[in-house]
């Protein structure tokens, strides 16, 4: 969850497998979970065809905020 609404904005991108979307949502998720101030904003489907594993190569889009406030409330380690 972005929390400055003033702090910088930085929008990347990365890729994860998954059998199907719902489980692409969650990878996407997971990831956001575990990086700091980042959202997930989309999650798209890359490649049609399965790999040998059965999953397909999905995109995962997120925005993670930079920089920022500098209060007490606010300072990162």
């Amino acid at each position: 969850m972005l929390l400055d609404p003033e702090a910088g904005m930085e929008e990347w991108e990365q890729e994860v497998f998954a059998a199907n979307l719902t489980i692409a949502r969650q990878r996407c998720q997971n990831i956001a979970d575990n990086t700091e101030l980042t959202e997930v904003l989309n999650v798209t489907q890359k490649t049609k065809n399965p790999n040998r594993s059965g999953n397909y190569t999905f995109v995962c889009w997120f925005r993670s905020e930079v920089g920022g406030s500098t209060d007490a409330n606010n300072d990162r380690p």
